[in-house]
């Protein structure tokens, strides 16, 4: 397969610093077999773009906060990437290539570094994919320029801060709420969150399958919540349109559990439930 006989491979960059960006895209211009199809200036911001996107290349920072480079190797599926590890610490080296990452490129990123390792993932993907293979057209992910995106960050409500991963191992985004499970970022979108309920120092989150038990608090969770999501006791948050049956002091759910009405608001939460 020559180099003229495949479309762009779409390459996602993912790197907390904008000039990195900037730097990766300026080298790309100049491989034709390279397409810039996204940045994401972070880990959980890199998983909700690869839920629905799967590139033919990442260009992984390693040492990112709160969700680092190898921290998303252990979490995305790899089997149809090729991942670039990018980063100023070589002895991260190591590290990257028992995750059998395609390349290491060391920051600063020079144009001699950089076509090597396009002449690499060009032969890696030559060597993997079968005659007549189309890699997917780029779509719009996320704003293409960096900078506008730090801008926008800036501009979010701190709910949508990534930093919350630190302390209250939850992020919320407009659809999903995504929880720290051990090692794994969990996303549970909204419309199927049926009920949360608190055990001591955990809570039990419920969708309509299962459930996941995290360490947070209720209060973290209450005040990030979309409006739907009512605390009828201390111990327990619903979606009301996910109510079956009202019964005395307990909301029978649409999965089957159970939860509590606070006696004494009992009139006060009714009125948020309908």
């Amino acid at each position: 397969m020559k180099e003229d006989e495949i479309k762009p491979l779409q390459c996602l960059i993912i790197d907390d610093e904008p000039h990195a960006h900037s730097t990766l895209k300026f080298h790309m211009e100049s491989v034709p077999w390279l397409g810039f199809a996204g940045s994401c200036l972070n880990g959980v911001e890199a998983l909700e773009v690869l839920s629905h996107f799967t590139p033919d290349v990442i260009f992984l920072d390693v040492n990112m906060p709160y969700l680092t480079g190898l921290d998303l190797l252990e979490i995305i599926d790899k089997q149809n990437v090729l991942v670039v590890l990018t980063t100023a610490h070589v002895e991260y080296a190591v590290d990257g290539f028992d995750y059998d990452v395609a390349d290491f490129l060391l920051k600063p990123v020079t144009s001699k570094k950089f076509v090597k390792t396009a002449h690499k993932l060009l032969n890696r993907f030559t060597q993997r994919k079968i005659s007549g293979f189309q890699p997917e057209p780029p779509l719009p992910i996320v704003p293409a320029d960096p900078v506008e995106t730090v801008r926008a960050d800036h501009q979010e409500n701190k709910k949508q801060d990534p930093a919350a991963l630190a302390t209250d191992h939850v992020v919320f985004n407009e659809k999903t709420l995504w929880i720290k499970d051990h090692k794994k970022l969990i996303p549970i979108l909204y419309k199927e969150l049926v009920l949360i309920e608190s055990k001591a120092n955990y809570v039990h989150i419920y969708n309509r399958s299962r459930f996941y038990t995290t360490r947070l608090t209720m209060s973290s969770l209450s005040d990030g919540l979309p409006e739907n999501f009512v605390l009828t006791h201390r111990s327990y948050i619903v979606n009301r349109d996910e109510i079956s049956e009202i019964e005395g002091n307990e909301l029978i759910m649409s999965n089957g559990n159970r939860a509590k009405i606070t006696a004494d608001a009992r009139n006060e939460i009714f009125k948020r439930l309908m």
